[in-house]
């Protein structure tokens, strides 16, 4: 891949994406309705200095899948 292009691989019309926190931890949440939590994301909207995130939940072994919550 190139500098214009992610190296993460398409997943429909999402590119998913996994935030650090500052001790190297990824950034998780609990998903309602979901038996395990996530740190899947997609970036919706940039607003500013900061992001709204379409949480994303696994879905199979290689799935992944929308919800309809953000944080």
């Amino acid at each position: 891949d190139t500098c214009e292009r992610s190296l993460l691989q398409k997943i429909y019309n999402t590119r998913p994406v996994t935030f650090y926190l500052c001790d190297g931890k990824p950034f998780k949440v609990d998903v309602p309705g979901e038996p395990q939590d996530t740190t899947f994301f997609r970036i919706e909207e940039v607003r500013e200095d900061c992001v709204l995130l379409r949480i994303l939940v696994k879905k199979g072994p290689v799935g992944i899948a929308p919800t309809l919550r953000f944080c």
